[in-house]
């Protein structure tokens, strides 16, 4: 691997993702869609290694996903790292988001 390469990897989908409500630090679990996008994005990875380290915050969602990618990976146990965790939303958290019908959905 090029030691400068590196990609960056949000969490797969979540029940709050999914009815557009803002997680922030809330620990929301993956749902099944979630797993399933994890795991493709591991095979997507995979073809684009070797890859050396998976580096995850500490929020449940993002440790999951992690996982699933490191185990696909071959690259043992997952570094985490809780700087890495979203930032607290406040009040604002399991509110629902408008939702775009010209861009992404937000988180």
């Amino acid at each position: 691997m090029n030691p400068q390469a590196w990609a960056l990897v949000r969490h797969g989908e979540t029940a709050w993702n999914r009815a557009s409500r803002l997680q922030g630090r809330a620990d929301i679990p993956l749902n099944d869609t979630g797993r399933a996008q994890a795991l493709a994005t591991a095979e997507a990875l995979a073809e684009a290694g070797p890859w050396d380290l998976v580096v995850s915050s500490t929020l449940g969602r993002a440790r999951e996903t992690a996982r699933i990618i490191a185990h696909r990976l071959g690259t043992g146990a997952v570094v985490e790292v809780p700087a890495l965790v979203e930032r607290a939303t406040g009040r604002r958290r399991a509110q629902a988001l408008p939702v775009s019908t010209s861009g992404p959905r937000p988180n």
